[in-house]
């Protein structure tokens, strides 16, 4: 007859002999696709530079739409606004208002 020590979990007496529980892992599959997963990733990195081509490319300057310069100085000054305006009406004791003279001070900086 095998006892068992619930207060020894890793490991089963059986017959003066210990075995250790494995819990349900094992190293048999894992190591089994080791070698085919360090092929594949070697293949894809000798591919990479092949597969990248097309993807990557330069575009042409576009000033036109959502793109164009006024657009984008107009979200600028918006946002200071926003940061300088509503540091002022909230106060430095409100939460928001102090993260907004937060953000002012880091933008003056």
């Amino acid at each position: 007859m095998s006892e068992t020590n619930p207060s020894a979990p890793n490991h089963v007496h059986s017959l003066g002999r210990t075995k250790h529980a494995t819990y349900g892992l094992r190293a048999g599959p894992s190591s089994r696709c080791a070698l085919p997963l360090a092929l594949l990733a070697a293949l894809l990195l000798a591919v990479s530079p092949r597969a990248q081509a097309g993807i990557d490319h330069v575009l042409t300057l576009d000033q036109s739409g959502v793109w164009a310069r006024k657009y984008q100085e107009a979200l600028e000054y918006s946002v200071l606004a926003t940061e300088i305006g509503g540091s002022l009406w909230l106060g430095n004791n409100d939460e928001l208002g102090h993260t907004l003279w937060q953000t002012v001070d880091s933008n003056a900086i």
